[in-house]
């Protein structure tokens, strides 16, 4: 095999780089400019033709097409796959097991309180909104709950209760303020307000409590420190997925609108009628989460964390999630596009001049 035979096989695999329809447009005019400008016993292409080949092929394979349309098809598709994104991989980590033992809240109770803890088998109780529990005096002292993602942001906790006389309030919170910091503990500042009610939180070795004594309990334990695991990776998980659902839906959406260009009508009214209600539920996601962020994010202010923000779309979503007919509605979809994907992907009819190197993109 002769140089130029050489060069010109390599040339066409490097001509790889241009997404089929592309190489099949415009393959063999490209193969033959680049062969024109190679230098005699020439048998690789150059570094420079090799950055310039890549970077345009790239750029064709994932340019939006001209058109506000496209461009508005496109953040859409952006938007609803990094929310999406987020939220998954938000949900997939914070569904891993978060929740302490019982024995070890129990043990960290009775260390900070210097009092027994009367635990009874029982089962794990779910919130809504909020944990409901009926305390009873001489019943258990220790429940598990089940929080909801857009409550907790996924994080379960156990809640240990303890029946102490309103006036040993003061006494006991600090007696186990000084008991948890001798033991390693990391305290949290106390907190007084109007009513008397003191509380405080603290952590050790991924461990958070939350220690609150109600001054005027109304029936409820005067004392309860709920005990949860932090989940440090979450909020840096939650980023990786909205990064990670914007970079996959903006890809995505450019092959898809690239090829719908070149299909044949048939094929483009069945693509259309298949991805208007898609993109219709989309829109309307996107809209309902920003307006979800929004509000939290006003209700919130300034005090809330940074990781807490990271969450949102996973929190809003979840709540979306929780609508009736939604189980529904997203099948519906999902077959919608499915069945959009796959008139895309169907194979584009066109001429293929001569000579044109047409391996599969």
């Amino acid at each position: 095999m002769n140089d130029a035979e050489v060069l010109r096989r390599r040339y066409q695999r490097l001509l790889w780089a241009y997404p089929n329809w592309y190489r099949q447009e415009r393959g063999l005019e490209m193969l033959s400019t680049l062969l024109e400008g190679s230098k005699p016993g020439q048998r690789r292409p150059s570094n420079a033709d090799i950055l310039d080949v890549i970077g345009r092929g790239l750029r064709c394979r994932f340019r939006i097409p001209r058109g506000h349309q496209h461009a508005f098809i496109t953040v859409i598709a952006m938007l609803f796959c990094a929310f999406t994104g987020s939220a998954a991989v938000a949900m997939t980590f914070a569904s891993q097991p978060s929740v302490p033992s019982e024995d070890e809240a129990v043990a960290v109770a009775q260390l900070a309180t210097g009092e027994p803890v009367r635990n009874l088998s029982g089962p794990v109780i779910a919130c809504t909104y909020f944990c409901p529990e009926q305390w009873q005096r001489g019943g258990d002292q220790v429940v598990t709950f089940d929080d909801p993602f857009e409550e907790n942001n996924g994080v379960d906790h156990v809640t240990v209760v303890y029946w102490t006389p309103t006036s040993q309030l003061p006494s006991a919170v600090g007696d186990a303020r000084t008991r948890l910091t001798a033991n390693g503990w990391q305290i949290g500042d106390l907190t007084i307000q109007d009513d008397g009610t003191r509380n405080f939180d603290a952590n050790k070795d991924g461990l958070s409590m939350y220690l609150v004594a109600f001054n005027e309990p109304a029936g409820a334990p005067p004392l309860q420190l709920s005990f949860e695991k932090e989940l440090p990776d979450l909020p840096a998980a939650a980023i990786g997925g909205l990064a990670a659902g914007l970079l996959t839906g903006w890809m995505l959406t450019v092959w898809i609108l690239q090829r719908y260009r070149r299909h044949d009508f048939r094929v483009k009214r069945a693509a259309f009628l298949c991805a208007v209600p898609v993109l219709m539920v989309m829109l309307l996601t996107d809209l309902l989460l920003l307006q979800f962020m929004v509000a939290v994010l006003v209700s919130a202010g300034s005090s809330a964390p940074a990781a807490f923000f990271s969450l949102l779309p996973a929190m809003g979503l979840s709540v979306l999630r929780s609508m009736p007919g939604m189980w529904t509605v997203t099948m519906l979809i999902s077959a919608a596009a499915v069945a959009a994907l796959t008139l895309a992907a169907l194979p584009i009819r066109m001429r293929v001049p001569e000579g044109t190197p047409t391996p599969a993109s």
